[in-house]
């Protein structure tokens, strides 16, 4: 939720899981309208969550 104040928006479209507990999605309204977002929980994924992250196309 502090992430959303953050970016000043109220909706994520979440169009797809990179893995378990690793989603990726739209950002939906605010001053970062369009933009792509990858929502990962704090201990979840191995030790290339990240890489998958970042090379997610």
């Amino acid at each position: 939720m502090s992430q959303c104040l953050a970016l000043n928006t109220s909706t994520v479209r979440i169009m797809g899981k990179i893995e378990n507990g690793i989603d990726y999605g739209l950002i939906m309204d605010g001053c970062m309208k369009d933009k792509e977002l990858v929502i990962k929980g704090g201990s979840i994924g191995d030790e290339n969550a990240v890489v998958k992250m970042i090379c997610h196309n």
